[in-house]
């Protein structure tokens, strides 16, 4: 077996030019028959083909993308602790989605630290002023 120098490349001439990448080769072979293939797959999960459904649902159909606002009643009247655990609960138990409970808990990290800074300048003040 050869061994290739540092900096030589095993293969100098490289792809030739004009060469296809077989992902573009088999796309330009299905897309012609794009339509016929997703009626063929709908119609397969349609008929209780599960494999074929889960494909469906999970690649070609778009994610759910919920923007609503999310309202959680009670919420804004408990402690800012409070209020963590119960959006964890609420993830928990499937009634918030990981991305919801995601902005919600950055929502309320935010908040923590607006609501620090205050303390935090006051400290410092007290600290200079006691130098």
């Amino acid at each position: 077996m050869t061994k290739f120098q540092p900096g030589q490349s095993g293969n100098p001439a490289g792809r030739p030019k004009g060469t296809l990448d077989r992902r573009k080769i088999f796309r330009e072979l299905v897309e012609p028959h794009k339509n016929d293939l997703i009626k063929k797959a709908t119609e397969m999960a349609l008929s209780g083909n599960e494999q074929m459904m889960r494909i469906l649902l999970n690649r070609i159909l778009p994610a759910i993308q919920r923007d609503d606002p999310i309202k959680i009643d009670g919420l804004d009247k408990e402690s800012l602790e409070k209020q963590v655990n119960k959006i964890v609960e609420l993830t928990a138990d499937g009634t918030l989605t990981a991305t919801e409970s995601d902005k919600l808990l950055k929502m309320f990290s935010a908040k923590t630290l607006l609501l620090e800074i205050p303390e935090l300048q006051r400290e410092i003040a007290e600290l200079k002023k006691n130098r």
